[in-house]
């Protein structure tokens, strides 16, 4: 909830064009920690029908495939299998790092998507600040539940975790 409603504070602030329906970003190498992989995992698994589950792990695959290389992920031109209707369908749950990705110009993100490629303003305060939060989560994970916290590619993970949730705790 903090890091939401700093990220609406500087797009608000720092002219933001994110918009509902603006996936640029969505096409982007995400990675995510455990915590976050796993409450996305366990809103899946709440929420789905097992049809929706199999169709999740099928476009996370797709997206799988491709190398764990940020330029040839845009290349790629496969959206994050989260992505429904144009609408990310784990919005509530999302990681930090789609938390706090706040652009200055929609056109720049569009042209850079389709050009694979480019220079995107992005207002550069909310993810310092969700930095400093995530280390905050990160030590107190780490020294009072002794859990890991280490990131990883956000559709591998999330693959793992569906498959054998309970194997992920």
């Amino acid at each position: 909830k903090v890091m939401d409603e700093t990220a609406e504070s500087y797009a608000a602030a720092a002219g933001a064009e994110c918009r509902p329906g603006c996936v640029s970003c969505c096409y982007l190498l995400v990675s995510g920690t455990p915590f976050e992989i796993l409450s996305i995992a366990r809103q899946v698994l709440e929420t789905k029908s097992p049809g929706e589950i199999e169709g999740l792990k099928e476009r996370l695959r797709k997206v799988s495939e491709v190398p764990l290389d940020s330029t040839l992920r845009v290349k790629a031109a496969i959206p994050c299998a989260l992505l429904e209707n144009g609408r990310c369908s784990t919005y509530e749950q999302r990681p930090s790092v789609c938390r706090m990705m706040l652009s200055q110009s929609r056109a720049a993100c569009d042209a850079c998507l389709k050009a694979a490629g480019g220079s995107i303003p992005y207002i550069e305060q909310p993810s310092k600040i969700a930095a400093v939060m995530q280390m905050g989560i990160d030590y107190a994970l780490i020294t009072r539940r002794n859990l890991s916290t280490e990131r990883a590619e956000l559709s591998r993970a999330l693959l793992i975790a569906l498959g054998d949730f309970d194997g992920t705790l």
